[in-house]
């Protein structure tokens, strides 16, 4: 089962032909594909700024096919806090919304699909994060 980061739900809107792939090859996997309220809240403050259309009625088709999950979960909120405390003891500096990710992908034992690096840094100092980069 996979979680969707923001980087890799806005190479699926532009429609770049490698990552439509791999998304269907996952998802027709019938493997889970997830994303989080805090990624869709990323993605659709860019749309409604740059008033893109095209890119909200793809969002919307996207999460129909995703689970979007939130992350008001007690047991969330304390993976969050221990992964920014790890991470920024060991000099790392993460998005708060990537910290969300993250936490949410340990918790439902979920692998982090991405194309940003910040994740495959976080692997070295949090132990059991799976990331698979695209």
């Amino acid at each position: 089962m996979y979680i969707l980061d923001t980087s890799i739900i806005i190479e699926l809107l532009r429609q770049n032909n490698i990552f439509l792939k791999k998304y269907h090859q996952i998802y027709g996997s019938g493997a889970g594909v997830f994303t989080i309220t805090l990624v869709y809240y990323e993605i659709q403050r860019g749309i409604v700024y740059a008033n893109a259309t095209g890119q909200k009625r793809r969002l919307t088709s996207l999460l129909q096919q995703a689970t979007m999950l939130g992350v008001d979960d007690p047991q969330i909120l304390d993976k969050a806090a221990e992964i920014h405390s790890d991470l920024r003891k060991n000099g790392q500096t993460v998005q708060d919304i990537d910290i969300f990710v993250m936490a949410v992908a340990l918790v439902r034992n979920l692998t982090v699909v991405t194309t940003d690096p910040d994740f495959s840094r976080a692997v070295g100092f949090i132990q059991n994060l799976k990331v698979e980069q695209w």
